[in-house]
């Protein structure tokens, strides 16, 4: 395990500071293409904000993912700590009325004294391993990838003796990979959340849509579809839902990745409304759309096309930047470059910097 805890080099430690609480199912996940699947790299979008000297951050690989994870796997709470401090209350309230003279009230009072001791602590511990997921989801909300999952990272080996947060802690470290675009590692990461949860809960299905769009950036196209084709039989349970937005987008990035362009326009209509519930990321798939509509104008020389594109890419750059948006898609790298959406393009304001 220790080997696996110090994947992370060049970059300093901290203390975490509080925040409010996050939950896991915050967040909605989309990045790029195979070439990058096992490359460190940062987003512009994304900097380390713990130090501007700090040394190039360097992901772990799909293999330190996989065995981090099996070196600190979950277990269920023991009642045994419990029971006994229980048993050490009752044992010193039966020396201090047994035998009122003498020491044994003395005795009885010190073990109470050093259960509510023991207690205090235990709470003590929680509420910084509270603090610390929460900075963790704090930070991976507020783009700062690295550093929230070197946080989520550090903070698993602690978090085995708590299944819930333990959760957290993996999702956390599943969408970080994500976001830096190590898709090999979030699929290790997807597979662990996956395999632990009931197969129609909303979030095992959330984090099947994930794997899938990991998938697909890596080109394992036949592992995406195969993916998506089992979530479409559930997804209608979804309706106006994060879970049904991400679902959109993967149906939407499929073709767009099989350049099946034609088809991509089909899903025009209802967009807008489907991708609502993904906030500022459905900005993903309005660029996505926008190059469909690009894709049909070049291929059938049609100008209403191209308006129909550049007004997709005004809704995109409206809620994302250009340079993020090409950071998660590559493809969308000649949309930028294109001068007939260029008086399209808004002045987006990037996430919010700590």
């Amino acid at each position: 395990m220790t080997r696996t805890m110090h994947a992370f080099r060049g970059v300093p430690e901290g203390p975490p500071s509080p925040c409010p609480v996050t939950g896991i199912a915050a967040f909605r996940l989309v990045d790029l293409n195979r070439a990058t699947c096992a490359r460190p790299l940062q987003s512009p979008a994304m900097p380390d904000p713990a130090s501007s000297s700090a040394a190039p951050f360097s992901p772990p690989s799909a293999e330190q993912v996989a065995a981090h994870l099996a070196s600190n796997p979950p277990r269920a709470q023991s009642k045994s700590a419990g029971y006994a401090a229980l048993l050490a209350i009752g044992f010193a309230m039966a020396l201090m009325f047994s035998s009122p003279d003498g020491l044994m009230p003395l005795v009885g009072m010190l073990v109470v004294a050093g259960v509510f001791v023991y207690l205090f602590r235990r709470g003590l511990r929680m509420r910084d391993l509270e603090r610390r997921a929460s900075r963790a989801a704090e930070l991976a909300l507020t783009h700062h990838a690295p550093q929230s999952l070197r946080l989520a990272w550090q903070l698993l080996p602690g978090v085995t003796a708590v299944p819930q947060l333990h959760g957290r802690t993996v999702a956390m470290i599943a969408q970080n990979l994500d976001r830096l675009r190590q898709f090999d590692g979030a699929v290790v990461a997807y597979d662990e959340l996956i395999k632990r949860l009931p197969r129609d809960h909303p979030a095992a299905v959330h984090f099947r849509i994930l794997r899938a769009m990991a998938h697909l950036f890596c080109d394992r196209l036949a592992d995406a579809d195969d993916e998506l084709r089992k979530v479409r039989n559930v997804i209608d349970r979804f309706v106006d839902t994060a879970v049904a937005a991400a679902y959109r987008l993967a149906e939407l990035f499929q073709r767009i990745r099989t350049h099946h362009f034609d088809d991509a326009l089909g899903l025009a209509d209802n967009l807008l409304d489907d991708l609502r519930p993904l906030g500022v990321e459905a900005g993903y798939g309005h660029a996505l759309m926008a190059l469909s509509y690009m894709k049909f104008a070049d291929k059938h020389d049609d100008a209403s096309a191209a308006e129909q594109g550049g007004q997709w890419w005004g809704r995109a750059t409206m809620l994302l930047t250009t340079e993020q948006l090409v950071f998660r898609h590559e493809e969308l790298r000649e949309l930028s470059d294109d001068p007939r959406l260029a008086v399209h393009t808004q002045s987006s304001t990037p996430p919010v910097e700590t």
